[in-house]
């Protein structure tokens, strides 16, 4: 069958992904899959902690609405994580230097953040925190 993305080459498998993979095929009983973020019960099926679900039903019931958030994300978490990574009396901070953007997706848009930042301010340097 061809397609208007035949002509495309596939990306990469995700790493992390064939990992979880090797991990299901380990038949090891005592095993702890800690490969995706997801906790499974005994059975291997999904579990979704009562913390999560609580938080849930304190968004449902507080009637949010859908209005999209800015493009570098909500504000007050953006400058709640730096004082979280470089701490609440940085030097940095106090002084305006850092620039924070919530990203969605983990890993894919810390990425997608690098590759721009690599591409479009070469001389520039990306600071991770070791937290």
């Amino acid at each position: 069958m061809s397609g208007f993305f035949n002509e495309i080459d596939l990306a990469p498998p995700n790493s992390i992904l064939g990992v979880a993979l090797e991990c299901k095929k380990d038949n090891y009983i005592n095993k702890i899959d800690l490969t995706v973020g997801a906790y499974r019960d005994d059975n291997g099926k999904p579990h979704v902690l009562n913390v999560v679900r609580e938080a849930e039903k304190i968004i449902y019931e507080s009637k949010m609405d859908h209005e999209y958030l800015p493009q570098d994300g909500y504000n007050d978490f953006n400058l709640l994580s730096q004082k979280l990574a470089f701490g609440d009396n940085s030097e940095l901070l106090s002084n305006g230097k850092l620039y924070t953007i919530q990203g969605i997706s983990g890993t894919g848009s810390l990425r997608l953040g690098a590759e721009f930042l690599s591409k479009f301010l070469p001389n520039k340097r990306c600071y991770i925190p070791k937290v």
